[in-house]
């Protein structure tokens, strides 16, 4: 991916497609207007916090949505999740040196999130806290993990062969050693795991292996994730993003879940394609 455009001082950023060298006219929007005035907010929310690790203070905080015209109609409808800062960090890292306001953090996230979303969407519902990766043919928290991993690479896939692949890929990432060799100890045949969970989710089997659908996602995830962190920081608790999750200091974890779970999605702004 290239960067081919970014608009001065904006807080979001389009990218092309691989092997496509035509630019973007890129021209504002009601969607692009509202992101740029919410980003801008939030980032100066940020940086009236006291954001370190390893006793380093983040100090001219500037996170950035970063888009995809991945079907090149110019619609800034996929990605959009932003970078830098503290999402380089290593899980353990995070976990051990980082603080908000001096505080050790606390992690909220959606139950499900990508597939909450999916139902939400499709079915015109709000959000749940229904467990969607509770698969009945493999029970326990461990296989939960290995459904959830495997879902998103579905998700985000051509076909159930390249899905293998990516779930593979998934199990290399260093936070997940112990499920890698969990995985090799005892393997399973992965084309009737992939199975199971399409039969598990048959009212929407027909939305995997569409990387579209996925980086659409994305992009509803990333956008509601933003709306959560900013109501966040306007009552006063300090929250930074990451991905699906929300970090807050321990002490304000209670009215951050309650700000989650009471913060409306906005399906007229945010359109998903499916």
């Amino acid at each position: 991916m290239k960067k081919v455009y970014e608009v001065d001082g904006s807080h979001h950023v389009i990218l092309k497609v691989p092997k496509k060298e035509k630019l973007l006219d890129y021209k504002d929007s009601k969607l692009t207007e509202h992101l740029e005035e919410l980003m801008s907010e939030y980032n100066n929310f940020l940086n009236s916090y006291s954001i370190i690790c390893d006793d380093e203070k983040y100090t001219d905080i500037k996170l950035r949505r970063t888009f995809r015209d991945y079907a090149g109609d110019r619609t800034m409808l996929y990605g959009s999740r932003a970078g830098r800062y503290w999402h380089q960090l290593k899980r353990t890292k995070r976990i051990k040196h980082l603080r908000i306001n001096r505080s050790k953090y606390a992690s909220i996230d959606l139950v499900s999130s990508q597939m909450n979303f999916l139902y939400a969407y499709r079915f015109k519902t709000g959000l749940t806290q229904e467990d969607r990766y509770a698969v009945p043919e493999y029970p326990g928290t461990t296989n939960r993990k290995f459904i959830k991993g495997m879902t998103n690479v579905m998700l985000n896939t051509a076909n159930s062969r390249k899905a293998c692949g990516g779930f593979k890929g998934w199990l290399n990432h260093p936070d997940r050693r112990y499920l890698k060799k969990l995985y090799e100890d005892n393997p399973f045949d992965l084309f009737v795991f992939q199975r199971r969970i399409r039969n598990y989710h048959k009212s929407l089997a027909e939305l995997f292996y569409q990387p579209k659908i996925g980086l659409n996602l994305q992009f509803l995830e990333s956008s509601f994730i933003f709306e959560v962190a900013l109501q966040c920081c306007r009552q006063g608790v300090p929250a930074l993003t990451l991905h699906d999750e929300i970090l807050v200091p321990h002490a304000d974890k209670d009215i951050a879940e309650m700000i989650l779970n009471g913060t409306p999605l906005n399906k007229r702004l945010y359109k998903a394609i499916f």
